[in-house]
This record gives structure tokens, sequence and C-alpha cells, in this order.
């Protein structure tokens, strides 16, 4: 009899006043990962308490929790089986040690915790892994997972390791079992949907960057691990067989290699594929080119999302940030002159940097600004927030509840300031671009994350009054 494994994700956890990240229905790409690498050898079971039901939203102390009660988990563990628990973000971390402690209560046999090691808003498990095993955590598993999930659940691990896949190794995430029609229907996505149906990619791991607000240089250690192009298209191809025309790439910094996009863009382009990509959680501008460019639009490709930070030299020095604003808006121009319209882009920035100056504000702005005028179509601000691991909040001595570690977070008396003049710079943003190009860029709206963001708001706040529109009904998986 196959050993019984059930991969579980927690309900999703977004702070009320926080619009711009906590709230976004980002996909377990890490469970349905180690899915691929475990379904045939096991009697895996998917237990995806906020994807089975997303619009399901209760308070939970200060924050929302999104998804199903974690009491459902009673159906999820017991003795004969093995559970594998995503520690994803550092806003749903309080709500995963519960997890765990329930999942131990009802005897289950073995229970491991993977990091998220891909996202901005994830955090190193070394920092809180004496907290997780006091719980009832057997093993954590960091970095990659896939390649050691196997002697994890049979018990052939160390405790605690952070391992790394070579590129070659890395599969291609098996979404069977994952209620992926429930993301579908919630209207709304991290980057912007404009399809009915769409799947995210993660084709590469890491970025070679260093950047001291990031806890890339810690989760990765500034490796970049990417996916071969014919394994992206063949991920691709499988979806688009099935009828799904959007992608949406979840990677930290997927255009490190020129010849890797190219190839890939190639492919779609030389097998006929209409689709449209999405770049959504940000790439590094100075990685493309006009040939880039021009191969990626041609491919499909409709939305660009890419991180300045500062539009200040000096502050981005701090950062170990480099950017290289000339060429950015040099880009930005060639994307408004050629494909104004087909191919959305959007720049990010970080407000509240310790050290940053009210001069480093005002370059900010003034480049947001010159960004408007080139063709830039929204921007993000995000209050800097010392997210664990990074090597700017080891350094900064403040501790921060997980509760409030989100972008938007009123964890210091500043951010609220913050918070305001983040608005007043959205706003003179848009009425530069309202001035230098007219009312025409309007019509792209629903074609950016802000329309998204909105989207989200409002419809969260529906589902608070009137509840969910699934009412599952929780059963032994």
């Amino acid at each position: 009899m196959k050993q019984r494994v059930v991969l579980i994700n927690p309900p999703l956890v977004s702070q009320p006043s926080d619009c711009s990240g906590t709230g976004t229905p980002y996909w377990p790409i890490t469970l349905a990962s180690i899915n691929a690498m475990i379904s045939r050898k096991y009697d895996v079971a998917v237990f995806d308490l906020y994807g089975q039901e997303p619009d399901n939203i209760k308070r939970y102390g200060d924050n929302y929790r999104h998804g199903w009660e974690i009491d459902t988990l009673y159906y999820a563990g017991g003795e004969e089986t093995v559970a594998v628990v995503y520690d994803n973000f550092a806003i749903a971390h309080e709500t995963v040690i519960e997890m765990i402690r329930i999942l131990k209560e009802d005897d289950t046999k073995r229970i491991i915790v993977v990091e998220n090691s891909q996202h901005v808003t994830a955090f190193p498990l070394d920092k809180v892994k004496d907290e997780l095993f006091e719980a009832g955590a057997d093993c954590i598993v960091c970095g990659d997972p896939e390649g050691v999930i196997i002697d994890a659940i049979e018990g052939k691990l160390p405790k605690f390791g952070r391992y790394f896949l070579d590129s070659t190794r890395i599969p291609i995430p098996k979404w069977d079992g994952f209620p992926i029609e429930h993301y579908w229907d919630l209207e709304y996505a991290h980057a912007p949907k404009t399809n009915e149906k769409y799947i995210p990619l993660l084709t590469s791991r890491g970025c070679p960057g260093e950047c001291r607000f990031c806890t890339n240089p810690f989760l990765n250690k500034s490796r970049w691990r990417a996916r071969s192009p014919l394994s992206v298209f063949t991920e691709i191809n499988s979806w688009y067989k099935k009828g799904v025309r959007e992608f949406h790439i979840e990677d930290l910094n997927p255009t490190v290699s020129k010849a890797r996009i190219i190839d890939l863009c190639d492919m779609i382009v030389d097998n006929r594929l209409k689709i449209d990509i999405k770049i959504a959680s940000g790439t590094k501008m100075e990685t493309l080119d006009a040939e880039v460019l021009s191969k990626m639009h041609e491919a499909g490709f409709s939305y660009l999302s890419f991180s300045p930070e500062s539009g200040s030299a000096g502050l981005l020095e701090h950062m170990g940030k480099s950017f290289d604003h000339a060429h950015a808006l040099k880009m930005l121009g060639f994307i408004k002159k050629n494909y104004g319209g087909s191919m959305i882009t959007q720049a990010c920035f970080i407000l509240g940097y310790p050290g940053e100056r009210g001069c480093d504000v005002d370059l900010t702005n003034r480049v947001m600004n010159k960004m408007a005028k080139a063709g830039l179509d929204e921007v993000a601000i995000f209050n800097w927030v010392p997210m664990p691991g990074s090597v700017i909040a080891d350094s900064v001595p403040v501790e921060v509840p997980f509760g409030k570690l989100s972008f938007s977070s009123d964890w210091r008396t500043k951010n609220k300031f913050l918070r305001s003049l983040r608005n007043q710079m959205v706003f003179e943003f848009y009425k530069t671009k309202l001035f230098s190009r007219g009312f025409g860029w309007i019509f792209d709206f629903k074609k950016t994350k802000t329309y998204m963001t909105i989207k989200r708001l409002v419809l969260t706040k529906f589902r608070l009054f009137w509840g969910s529109k699934y009412r599952v009904k929780v059963k032994k998986l």
C-alpha cells in the first residue's frame, strides 16, 4: 500500500490596510513542483486551504484569512499520513504555526515544512526553525525542496537543511488535484488577468543580484537557476492544448539570459502559439534591448514589470541595487513607439528605506514623471519593510511582528506619512500622463495591476459581507 502524502497550502492572509501586496492570489507553485516529483511513488492528496474556497474571508486578529478554516486540517492528517506544509509568506507564518499544531494534535505521522524561496515577501525558515520544531514539525526543507523531498518523506533527511537543484532537474509543476478553477473564478490575479484561464510559470529560480533589502541573497545565495527554453515551452504548449492562452511569469528575474528568452520566443512563434504572456514579479530592464523586446512582443509578451526602486543613484548604491535610468527611459520610449497599448509596463519603487532623505524622494518623483512621459503605464510604490533574512533587516534594530510584514503596514509611525506621500506621488504620476499623453492611456487601464488591485479590494469587501459562493463541504481527502 502506498504511503499517503498530503500537500497543504495555507489560507491566504491579507492586511486590510495593505492595498499593494497581501491579498494577491499567488498559486502554490512549489507544492505543484513537489507533486510532479512524488505523485508516481505516493498516494498524493492536495489540501489547498486557500484555493478550495478563496472567497471565504474572515477576520483574523488585525488581518483577514481567505479560504477554509484551518480546523479543517483535522480531515487532512492522521497517523498514516505524511504532511507537507508550505510556509509561503511572512505574513502567513503565524497561521502556519497553528496549522502544524493541529496536524500534530491529530497524530500526523510526519510533518515536513517547505520554504517559499522564490518571492520577495518570502523569508528564510532558518529564522524560525526553533518555533517550527516546537510546534511539531519533523523536518524543514529550504531552497529547492524537490530534489530531497522523497528522502524527507521517508525520514532519511536531516531535520533542517537548504538545498539547490541543478537547472536541468527543475520539474514542470503538476497541478493535478489543485482547485485551479477556483483561482480562475476570482477574476483577478497578480498580473493583469485578461483571459478566463491562466497559468503561473516559474521559468527560473533565484536572482544574481545582491540587493540589501531583498531576501534572495539569503534564500538563493544569489544563484540563478534557469529551466531550459524547451522545458518552459513544453509547459506552455501542454496548457495551450488544454485551451489556456494566458501565462504569468512569476520569476524573481526571468530575463538574465538574453539567448534563453530569444530561444523561448522563437519556439512560441515557430509553433504558431497565439498566447498572452505577462512578467508579473519584475525583471531587470538592463537585460532588455530593442532586439529582445521585439522578439518578446512577437511571441505574445503583453505585460512587463521592472523595479527601479529609487530615482536616487546614491540611495540605490546604499541599497546594493544597480539600475540604469537612461536605458530604462530609452526602452520605454521604444515600447511606446512600437507597441504602445499592446505591451503594458509597470515600474516598482520603494519609499522609507533607511537613510532615505527628502532629496532622494524628489529624485524618485522626477524619475517617475520622466517615465510617465516616456510611456510608462503604471507605478507601484511600496513602503520598505525589514523582511527577515535581508541584509538591511539584520542590521536595523527593530522587530516587526509577522502579521505586520506587508509593504503598506504601519509598523512604524513614519509609514502613515509615507502612505500619504505615496498617494501624492501616484496622483502626480497620472496627472503627468494625462497632460503628456491625453486620455488615450485610460483605455489600457484594464490591462494594469492597478485595475486588478481595485477589483480585488472591491470584491474582498463584497465577499466579507455576502460570504463565499462555494459553500464547499469538507470531506476526508
